[in-house]
């Protein structure tokens, strides 16, 4: 998991040099895998915290919920 937020911030500047840099027709080349890899981060997320809440681990979540 630590290594999809670098790379999905690698992406985001990517994207960010197509659109600078690259013809019109060309600028949203990276848009959907972008929005898919941030899809797949989030749902890691909530099913790695629903797993913790389960365990009874989920002190860290406490502040999430008031």
């Amino acid at each position: 998991m630590i290594l999809t937020i670098p790379s999905t911030s690698g992406l985001s500047v990517t994207n960010l040099a197509t659109v600078l840099l690259l013809p019109h027709d060309l600028e949203n080349l990276f848009i959907s895998y972008q929005r898919v890899m941030q899809t797949v981060l989030t749902s890691r997320v909530i099913l790695h915290m629903r797993s913790q809440v389960r365990q009874g681990q989920n002190a860290p979540y406490k502040t999430l919920s008031g």
